[in-house]
């Protein structure tokens, strides 16, 4: 038993995730776009993310 420390739970983190991103879906519905165009910023945006941060590995 590792004292100090504790994993995170997994479906919290989950929950989390799906809380912010259904926020994110709210705000762009607000601002005019269909939950379908929405879903796609959100995925443009992830892929973006991604590319930046392998942007500092050199393979």
């Amino acid at each position: 038993m590792a004292y100090g420390y504790m994993r995170p739970d997994p479906v919290e983190q989950f929950r989390g995730a799906v809380g912010h991103y259904g926020d994110l879906i709210l705000a762009a519905v607000q601002m005019g776009y269909t939950e379908a165009e929405a879903i796609e910023l959100i995925k443009v945006y992830a892929l973006f993310d991604i590319a930046h941060k392998l942007d500092g590995i050199s393979f």
